[in-house]
């Protein structure tokens, strides 16, 4: 941080031809230290005595970057904005001391809205390199300030506008009230609490900040705020995942602090695995993304859990009709911290209505209709939880531990049978559970003032249990025989990694990183007499670098290349990538990027693989082929305060995809893959009204399939992901503790194709009838879709704890949305089943944080 000219009069009293001591080269320290500890650092260095009253520095706290200065410079940046002034003594001691009168500023941090405290705040003062963060009650001071001095505060909180503001001696304590800050941002400055070192978002990252006080989207869910976005799908029911712009869930990067999410949703992707309470930042790439992220062909969604270090015990406590939740955080001394987020379901309501319309076939009819009927029972049971925890710990030389643990999962059962006495007889029963656990743990510190370093090693598992038993009786006679099955699916990852980030100067920044892992899949079948045992194993080796080059102040260049190895497929990627940003005049700004993509893991995209048991995830070998893209984008944004313009034009072709309606896990059935092509826009615009807020999102795709890639021949038809139209309005109304939120999006409807059928017949002249491609692929479309939402919350506070009261309604005037339609073959007959979003839906939600 560069110091005023005019404060060079604080150094009025040093002579540096008398005292060379003065000219001596010393090194700042880095990031958040007390003035004491700083200035005996830069004297020892300069070998330099202090002289100075013990309660001189006592109380003052400053957020240094680490430069290579003079001692006078060093001194200069310091102590400016203080009363304290320097000089030295007959011997060549530097005195320190107070000769003009200081003041004490005090003041405190509130939400504009709610008027409730902002706890971690950031304080900072200018001229100068002090700052401090704001308690829990949102109070700050600010010691020893000049009295013949003018200063200026900036004061910043995660999910707030920045607000600056003048201040003097003999004024009343401060009252700064924060605004909440436009959901979508790009390119931001993100400071951590502990060390407040800076990290500048690579390429163009939309970045969203969960406010975990307030909430500010239309429910609590990660899904929900993400549904807000232009070209993001974050839930088709059925499969799990996020879809940016037309995609597979498959083809998107899903991390939480570094641990791989292969299956992120509960309730077959009604909700997010992922308590937002959890959540300190999300960054997303929705197409060509920078060389530190890989293995994957169309975006990224890099989820960051909390980093700030609580000053005492606090959490917060959430019910609703699904689930409660509970967020824990503690300080562990001075060492560090421990936090967890665990979150259960209370009641299966919602779970049962999702599971009955993706999969209805399963029972042809719901539960309670098979109860109606005198002496047949059946039972459906749903449950899901998930649980986040992260260990932090500090050591004062800079070094930094941390560990994260994840697990979500879902589990079910289905039983139907007589209700015969004394003892009923089951005739179906079905129990499984599916989801993602996972481990990280990482090392980072600095080697010296300009090269940091990071070590990580994650553990990611998918897994899939499923046991099936059915009798069947025999329709001679009254004899009946049980048949038993089991599968397990398994994708296990492990890696280990290190990045070294290099500041070369103040215009290039250079990072690199190397990658190496093991990556294995498990499928194993057991029925009747006959056990299928399916492994495959690989191991990846990845390295990238990367550099951020700033020849001028307006303009950004990100220039990367990556290379990958797999050693199952023995082949080797290139992948450069390329993006810039370009500030044109303010607030103008333009933005390109170029890059290359491979993904050797997919993923079944059909619906039925989800929850049958079936073989989900897939190496690249033999005869199913790696993925591989192609992006290009640019955008134009325009940003001013309270308004936000941001349009982007992107074009994507991928190769590699696996097709719906095959069946994968026969080795003999060939592999149905397709290359594709995808372009279209993304808008975004946001509008603040003094309390109030509006956001619009609208997205236009296209997308073709164009090769089917097994058998050699072109294609021209919408691939089954196309929505040509998506609009999406978004709306937040305050008025003092209440907050109401209207959300509404309307879509183009998914293409389908009905499904040929192909037979076969055996050597004793059997037919056997088995589901194929289209032959006239996604020529039909589904009709729009539509849905209003409603939601209103009061916001209120009771000593220490404050509390949230809310009423949602989804869908509000029950529109018949089908959200995408499959086929499912009975005998020699296709039949259609649509799956269908929710009928109006009443909730209500009551939280507290303590």
């Amino acid at each position: 941080m560069t110091c005023l000219i005019s404060l060079l009069i604080l150094m009025s009293g040093i002579d540096d031809g008398a005292y060379p001591f003065a000219s001596s080269m010393v090194v700042l320290p880095q990031g958040q230290v007390d003035l004491r500890s700083a200035v005996e650092s830069v004297s020892r260095q300069a070998n330099v005595r202090l002289i100075f009253a013990d309660d001189l520095l006592d109380g003052i706290w400053l957020s240094c970057e680490s430069q290579r200065v003079t001692l006078t410079k060093a001194l200069e940046l310091l102590l400016a904005g203080t009363s304290i002034e320097t000089s030295w003594s007959g011997d060549g001691g530097l005195i320190l001391k107070s000769p003009n009168p200081s003041w004490l500023c005090l003041g405190q941090v509130i939400d504009q809205l709610s008027q409730r405290p902002i706890p971690k705040a950031r304080i900072r003062l200018f001229p100068g390199l002090r700052s401090v963060s704001s308690n829990e009650l949102g109070q700050f001071e600010l010691p020893q300030l000049d009295q013949s001095q003018h200063h200026e505060i900036q004061v910043q909180a995660t999910g707030f506008n920045v607000a600056t503001q003048q201040i003097g001696p003999n004024q009343d304590p401060l009252v700064v009230e924060l605004a909440v800050s436009a959901q979508l941002v790009q390119s931001m400055q993100v400071y951590s609490s502990h060390d407040d070192q800076r990290e500048v978002d690579l390429g163009h990252a939309y970045v969203i900040r969960p406010n975990r006080m307030v909430v500010a989207s239309g429910g609590d869910d990660l899904f929900d705020i993400l549904r807000t976005l232009p070209g993001v799908s974050p839930n088709r029911l059925g499969e799990s995942g996020v879809s940016f712009r037309g995609s597979e869930p498959a083809e998107n990067l899903v991390l939480l602090d570094d641990i791989k999410l292969y299956q992120m949703d509960h309730a077959l992707g009604y909700y997010s695995a992922i308590s937002s309470d959890a959540v300190d930042e999300i960054r997303i790439y929705k197409g060509g993304y920078p060389a530190n992220y890989g293995e994957r062909t169309s975006g990224v969604l890099d989820i960051r859990t909390l980093s700030d270090r609580p000053e005492r015990a606090e959490g917060s406590l959430g019910i609703d009709r699904d689930m409660a939740k509970l967020t824990f955080a503690f300080p562990i001394m001075e060492a560090g911290d421990f936090w967890f987020s665990m979150r259960k379901t209370i009641d299966s309501r919602t779970t049962d209505v999702v599971y009955g319309r993706v999969f209805e076939q399963t029972f042809n009819e719901q539960p309670n209709d098979f109860s109606e009927t005198e002496g047949i029972f059946a039972d459906q049971a749903f449950d899901f939880r998930d649980f986040i925890g992260k260990l932090s710990l500090y050591h004062p030389n800079g070094l930094r531990f941390t560990a994260t643990v994840f697990e979500g999962r879902d589990d079910s059962s289905e039983e139907i049978g007589f209700d015969l006495v004394p003892e009923p007889f089951t005739v179906y029963e079905k129990t499984g559970s599916w989801g993602n656990r996972g481990v990280s743990v990482s090392l980072s510190g600095e080697l010296n003032s300009d090269v940091s370093y990071r070590l990580t090693s994650v553990w990611s598992e998918y897994f899939s249990n499923f046991d099936f038993t059915e009798v069947r009786f025999s329709e001679r006679d009254e004899s009946f025989d049980v048949r038993r099955a089991e599968t397990e699916n398994r994708m296990v990852d492990r890696h280990t990694g290190i990045v070294f980030a290099w500041r070369v100067n103040d215009h290039v920044n250079i990072d690199m990183g190397m990658n190496f892992g093991d990556i294995n899949t498990e499928f194993f079948e057991r029925q009747a007499q006959r056990n299928i045992d399916r492994l495959a194993d690989t191991k990846q080796r990845s390295l990238y670098a990367q550099s951020r080059w700033r020849p001028i102040e307006k303009l950004n260049v990100v220039l990367g290349l990556r290379t990958i190895h797999n050693e199952l497929t023995d082949s080797s990627q290139t992948e450069p990538r390329l993006f810039f940003d370009l500030r044109i005049h303010d607030p103008w700004s333009v933005r390109a990027g170029y890059g290359e993509y491979s993904q050797h893991v997919l993923r079944s995209p059909d619906t039925l693989n989800y929850f049958s048991g079936l073989k989900t995830w897939f190496l690249a070998q033999e005869n199913i082929q790696p993925g591989l893209s192609e992006h290009r984008f640019v955008g134009l944004r325009l940003e001013k305060a309270g308004f936000l313009v941001d349009v982007e034009a992107f074009e994507r072709e991928s190769s590699g995809h696996l097709s719906k309606l095959f069946d994968p896990s026969q080795p003999d059935s060939g592999a149905f893959q397709y290359a594709s092509q995808a372009s279209g826009l993304d808008m975004h615009l946001e509008r603040s009204f003094g309390a109030h807020r509006m956001q619009f999102a609208y997205a236009y795709l296209r997308s073709r399939a164009t090769k089917n890639i097994s058998r050699g021949f072109e294609l021209d038809y919408p691939t089954d992901t196309e929505r040509p139209h998506t609009y999406k309005l978004f709306s937040e109304f305050h008025w003092g503790a209440w907050l109401g939120i209207l959300s509404w999006n309307y879509a183009s409807g998914l293409p389908y194709g009905i499904p040929s059928v192909d037979i076969s017949v055996d050597d004793q002249g059997h037919r056997f009838f088995a589901l194929g491609p289209s032959l006239q692929p996604n020529s039909e479309r589904l009709r729009t879709t539509h849905q209003l939402d409603v939601n209103g919350r009061y916001r209120f506070a009771f000593d220490n704890i404050q509390g949230e009261l809310g009423v949602s309604i989804t869908n509000i005037y029950e529109q018949d949305n089908v959200i995408y339609r499959y086929y499912v073959l009975e005998r020699d007959e296709v039949v259609p089943v649509d799956v269908r979003g929710l009928d109006s839906t009443v909730q209500m939600t009551i939280r507290l944080n303590f």
